[in-house]
């Protein structure tokens, strides 16, 4: 996850790298030129991936016969399931069993929250932008330290997560109320270096 995070900063420098510097080149708008090296990359390591990348153990060419037992050992170990003989359960039993239980409920509202604010980290550069930025490689730039920060908080809060494992759900949920809270407040304030700094501290939350 903070790895995923990371690389947004520096997609921020490659982006701002690649419209400031080829704008206008062979005529074409830097922001063009930012969709075809990114594009032309990713098909590139796409195409790499293809030959590199393992298929599963049992069918892999690149592994020796050891290495594929023991890869699929490790792959048994971690799907095991243990099915009871007990009464079956219907489908729409199942489904208001989970209904029921408040827990699978707040899962599935959180996970809504979540999935539908990491679409933000799209909009961060329009986002910014908006707040004086006026130029379109300035803001690019400017979106690095908003991914740096969130790296910070992302690694430190998992470290701490992990040494209260009992209480993980509680972190998620006071970043999650933080993130709610700054957003507000980018609202109400209109310093744009105010909106900048409380935007920040929202995507750490995110």
């Amino acid at each position: 996850m903070s790895a995923a995070i990371l690389s947004g900063a520096f997609g921020g420098l490659l982006a701002g790298a690649i419209t400031g510097g080829l704008e206008g080149a062979h005529g074409v708008r830097g922001w063009r030129w930012l969709f075809i090296v990114e594009g032309v990359a990713t098909i590139g390591w796409a195409i790499v991936a293809a030959f590199l990348l393992l298929d599963f153990p049992a069918n892999t060419k690149h592994l020796t016969d050891r290495e594929r037992a023991i890869a699929i050992a490790r792959l048994q170990e971690d799907s095991v399931a243990v099915r009871g003989e007990g009464e079956k359960v219907g489908k729409m039993q199942s489904f208001m069993l989970a209904f029921r239980d408040w827990r699978t409920c707040g899962f599935i509202f959180g996970y809504m929250v979540i999935v539908g604010s990491s679409t933000l980290s799209y909009f961060y550069p329009t986002l910014v932008h908006g707040l004086g930025y006026t130029s379109t490689v300035q803001a690019q730039y400017m979106t690095v330290p908003i991914y740096a920060l969130a790296f910070v908080c992302t690694a430190v809060s998992g470290y701490f997560a992990d040494k209260i494992s009992n209480y993980r759900g509680l972190v998620i949920a006071g970043w999650l109320a933080f993130s709610m809270i700054t957003s507000i407040a980018v609202r109400v304030v209109y310093d744009f270096t105010a909106r900048y700094a409380l935007l920040a501290l929202m995507a750490a939350g995110l």
